[in-house]
């Protein structure tokens, strides 16, 4: 990356995280919106696995690996559990059943949600307070962390067998749904997933092999794109011409979920490649627009606290009435400034550890990361001898 970080990238998360907040507040009008999870499921498969192929995989990397993800993830989600914690304390006296029927136990392991693998409806979810409910990305994200370094050291980084691992994965996601386990599991979910990893395997390939590769990753980036708008165009535009999604029960009934998630995964495979090689320069200048970036950089924080500003505002509105739109506005509002604060408070501070536990080979060095696909320059076949080397680090 040049050493710096990919703006276009925080332009999609932050862009993502306001529309994730919108369809909460709004399901009917846009329930397209959850695909966006996709996409933030292939950028954490495309970056967690660039950064683990450029890490020696040694016991002492992969402690460091899975601490800075910690510091990344933990801080921020513990203080959002226990402020969770303290309003369903407050809102069980008047409204809620007792501390048992509630499972904020596994919400401090991220254990949440691994009874869905044994249900066939995502009912159970309902176990746990509704403005937590989004944790689940969270605790699919958390056991990735933990599964995939060791899928990468079984395998090694070869390109073949890292690509079979990716298609195994996706093929695990789509089965799954067939079999109508709940979505809202890591398994249920791998696609996304599996296609950033996909992503930064063939960055590698490409790296390494040169302008030829690079051509015939950006058709398939492109095959991609296209396959996956057909796949969720038609869910989209029957969703609004036909009015099959009416309020949140017929938004979880409608469409194919077998199909759709893996359609949004493929869109969005194809739409970060292509930008990654540099083919959509528009779209890049578009997202990397300073608010943009800016709200991408706080939108973990966004994305954890947005449940307490649904929840503070429905218990206010007990008090207070408000009319629901106005309801819905101030919530959005609100979990973006709450998010702004907690990245201030809780998440700089957290970051700063992240450097004194060292993972890749550049930061070992004290050398900027090796440049995406879209930086390198177009260049001949490398020699034989360079070429037999990069396949032994292969």
């Amino acid at each position: 990356m040049d050493g710096k970080r990919l703006l276009e990238l925080d332009g999609m998360r932050g862009i993502g995280c306001v529309i994730v907040l919108c369809v909460h507040a709004w399901p009917p009008q846009l329930f397209w919106g959850w695909g966006l999870m996709e996409m933030f499921f292939v950028l954490s498969g495309f970056l967690i696995t660039r950064i683990l192929l450029n890490t020696d995989l040694s016991a002492l990397r992969i402690r460091n690996f899975l601490i800075r993800r910690a510091l990344r993830i933990w801080p921020v989600y513990f203080f959002a559990i226990v402020a969770y914690l303290a309003l369903w304390t407050v809102q069980s006296n008047a409204v809620d059943g007792p501390w048992h029927d509630i499972k904020f136990w596994q919400l401090l392991t991220f254990t949440q949600f691994l009874e869905g693998y044994g249900a066939t409806t995502a009912d159970f979810a309902y176990q746990y307070p509704s403005y937590v409910l989004h944790s689940w990305s969270l605790a699919a994200e958390e056991q990735f962390y933990i599964l995939w370094p060791l899928l990468i050291l079984l395998v090694g980084k070869r390109v073949p067998a890292l690509l079979l691992v990716c298609v195994c994965f996706v093929a695990l996601g789509v089965t799954l749904r067939s079999e109508e386990a709940a979505v809202i599991l890591l398994g249920t979910r791998a696609d996304g997933f599996a296609f950033g990893a996909a992503m930064a395997v063939l960055e590698m390939w490409v790296r390494d092999e040169g302008g030829y590769a690079r051509a015939q990753v950006n058709l398939l980036y492109a095959f991609m794109l296209g396959a996956g708008l057909s796949i969720i165009a038609p869910y989209i535009w029957g969703g609004y011409v036909g009015d099959e999604v009416k309020d949140f029960f017929s938004l979880r009934t409608y469409g194919s979920w077998r199909w759709n998630v893996l359609g949004f995964s493929m869109f969005f495979f194809g739409l970060i490649g292509l930008m990654l090689t540099n083919q959509l320069r528009p779209l890049r200048w578009f997202l990397s627009f300073r608010w943009f970036t800016w709200l991408g950089e706080r939108s973990y924080s966004i994305y954890m606290w947005q449940g307490l500003a649904f929840a503070g505002v429905i218990w206010f509105s007990y008090k207070v009435p408000l009319p629901t739109q106005l309801g819905h506005v101030i919530a959005v509002i609100g979990g973006v400034a709450l998010g702004v604060v907690s990245y201030w408070l809780v998440e700089q501070r957290a970051l700063k550890f992240k450097m004194r536990f060292k993972v890749t080979r550049s930061e070992l060095a004290g050398l900027p990361e090796p440049p995406p696909m879209s930086s390198l320059p177009p260049q001949e076949p490398p020699p034989a001898t360079l070429k037999s080397e990069s396949a032994a680090v292969r």
